[in-house]
């Protein structure tokens, strides 16, 4: 078991560099949902949320579930950035600066693991023919694999997914590469 020391504290709370941003200290809050989201929307609960952080003392704190487009999502209560919401993601971004600390988005897309029904396409997509046992209760039991055609565009939705964040004054975006991201979900 380790312990803690004085020195480790000082560490912790030192400033460092992470790429060209500047951290007040190394103490980031990670990505998680917080249900906060709903028809997708950021709402004042959301920002409130993560400025508390910032109030807090945390260096940066990272928004989850940001995802990539309208079918990256699981839930249909989980935000996907788009133009659209640039005012309430500057709104957050704006007050979590405001608090002292930097904000980060965590870009996302669920691959098969999906629950909710695609909008944009007829099917579920994964890297390949693949079994979605979350969604087979909801009567999508398959998810097909891409296209190289699909495979660019996932790749276009993550870059305006993160342009979005940038202009919305967001300080760095997170990729998350646990449940899809085109390369981990095996085939």
């Amino acid at each position: 078991m380790t312990t803690m020391t004085v020195e480790g504290l000082e560490v912790l709370a030192s400033p460092t560099a992470l790429g060209p941003i500047i951290l007040k200290n190394r103490v980031i809050k990670s990505a998680t949902f917080e249900g906060k989201t709903p028809e997708g929307h950021p709402t004042k609960a959301l920002i409130e949320f993560h400025a508390e952080f910032a109030r807090g003392g945390v260096a940066m704190t990272t928004v989850g579930c940001c995802n990539v487009s309208v079918d990256a999502r699981n839930l249909d209560n989980q935000m996907y950035l788009h133009s659209g919401l640039h005012q309430s993601l500057k709104e957050l971004s704006d007050e979590v600066h405001s608090a002292g600390a930097k904000i980060s988005a965590q870009l996302t897309h669920c691959g098969f693991f999906k629950q909710n029904k695609p909008r944009s396409t007829r099917f579920t997509l994964a890297p390949s023919f693949h079994f979605n046992k979350l969604g087979a209760p909801n009567g999508r039991p398959f998810a097909i694999g891409m296209s190289h055609k699909q495979i660019q565009g996932l790749l276009s939705d993550y870059c305006g997914a993160a342009e979005v964040a940038v202009k919305a004054g967001f300080d760095c975006v997170e990729i998350q590469m646990e449940w899809f991201n085109g390369c981990d979900q095996p085939s």
